[in-house]
């Protein structure tokens, strides 16, 4: 892993464990910022991880950053709440393990008192429906209202430094 990596995957995990308990933020820019509709008012200006970190187009990475967490996790004396961070339209993100993990974030939400709606899969097809293009949903685990549940600083404190979203 290249050292560039490294320090990505770090400032990642960093900015997750400051997600508060009870609120949840996306890999990427929420839909609303992006000019999309995504059913809740969310005010330009704020933030996500990808961009905090500094990588704004590298969304995707973060969720590989989560991916690879260690399934033990839980039992690390600083735990990473990889549940608090979904999609950028709100939606649990499937994993393709027939909803399995997605129901354990909507779970571990809930034990947050984050209200996860229940979506219907059924019936959505790529590029239609609750992912949006391209998406297939298989086992997604539910929605979060960004609106009221997220968490979208301009900036984050990691260890006196300061990570800023630029405007």
């Amino acid at each position: 892993m290249s050292e560039e990596s490294v320090i990505f995957r770090q400032t990642v995990l960093e900015i997750i464990r400051r997600i508060p308990r009870g609120r949840v933020t996306s890999y990427g820019k929420p839909a609303a910022l992006r000019g999309e509709d995504s059913g809740f008012t969310i005010s330009h200006g704020q933030g996500h991880v990808a961009k905090l970190a500094g990588y704004p187009r590298n969304s995707r990475q973060v969720g590989q950053v989560l991916k690879h967490l260690p399934m033990d996790e839980e039992e690390e004396d600083d735990p990473v709440p990889w549940q608090r961070v979904v999609n950028h339209k709100g939606y649990i993100s499937p994993r393709g393990d027939n909803g399995t993990g997605a129901r354990r974030q909507a779970e571990r939400l809930r034990e947050e008192d984050v209200e996860v709606m229940e979506i219907d899969t059924v019936g959505i097809e790529a590029g239609h429906g609750a992912g949006g293009a391209g998406w297939v949903f298989q086992g997604g685990g539910g929605r979060i209202d960004l609106g009221r549940y997220g968490w979208f600083p301009s900036q984050v404190d990691i260890d006196g430094e300061i990570y800023s979203i630029e405007a």
